[in-house]
């Protein structure tokens, strides 16, 4: 359920850029319209941080942003343009801003006309401070927690906003190595008692998300996750010694 709720949030990016572009005809639309549907698009998700139409070629056609960026787009382009995903989506590797030091992720789509030829892109720069609130409010028992890493084991989504900040790597912990070193056709999901991102004993497990290439890690304290067994053996001792 954790798993899902994080890849929930990357889907409905998608969906909001595919839906933008299936209902505006971006393709045919001279650039005053272009320019148009992305500042509306800019306006309705927060996490959109950027927003760049790119042309049948790679060069960019339109951008919009909330801030000044020196961010260019030219590596990213060539990569959307290289990648033969028939899902014809894609999203970058986890970077790091200069400035406010938030994570993101560079996320895109096809423009394609009524004949599903692809004659462009949109790529929308995504702001995952906006994943933080959403990973928090994720209830795992009573006292557990859950946090997002990405495959190099950096954290990127996790209560304590500082850690993520500062760009924690976690591939100490057994569970993240488990993920690091893993993928999902071989993993097991089954979750066991090791040291966790608080350094105290928890029974753990994660769960691939498959795209982005992240993973969810859920952690419940020892004693909780075995409550009922040890509810169940001081019951058993106090009999005994009656």
């Amino acid at each position: 359920e954790a798993a899902s709720t994080v890849k929930s949030f990357v889907q409905d990016k998608f969906t909001t850029l595919e839906t933008a572009l299936n209902t505006s005809n971006v393709a045919r639309a001279r650039h005053k319209e272009q320019k148009l549907v992305l500042e509306k698009l800019l306006g309705l998700e927060p996490a959109f941080r950027q927003l760049v139409l790119l042309g049948e070629q790679g060069q960019e056609l339109v951008k919009v942003s909330r801030y000044v960026t020196r961010r260019s787009t030219e590596r990213v382009a060539s990569n959307l343009f290289l990648n033969e995903n028939q899902e014809r989506k894609y999203i970058s590797s986890i970077y790091i801003d200069e400035i406010t030091s938030e994570p993101m992720v560079t996320m895109g789509v096809p423009v394609t006309n009524v004949f599903g030829d692809v004659k462009g892109l949109v790529m929308a720069e995504v702001n995952l401070k906006f994943m933080w609130d959403l990973v928090d409010s994720i209830k795992i028992g009573k006292n557990g927690l859950a946090y997002v890493v990405d495959k190099e084991g950096n954290l990127i989504a996790f209560g304590d906003i500082s850690r993520v900040l500062k760009r924690d790597n976690l591939v100490h912990l057994p569970e993240v190595a488990e993920f690091v070193e893993g993928d999902e056709a071989t993993h097991e999901s089954s979750a066991g008692i090791s040291k966790g991102i608080l350094n105290t004993r928890v029974v753990s497990n994660h769960a691939h998300l498959g795209t982005p290439d992240w993973a969810v890690v859920v952690e419940l304290p020892v004693l909780e996750a075995y409550e009922t067994v040890v509810n169940a053996l001081i019951l058993s001792a106090v009999v005994v010694f009656f």
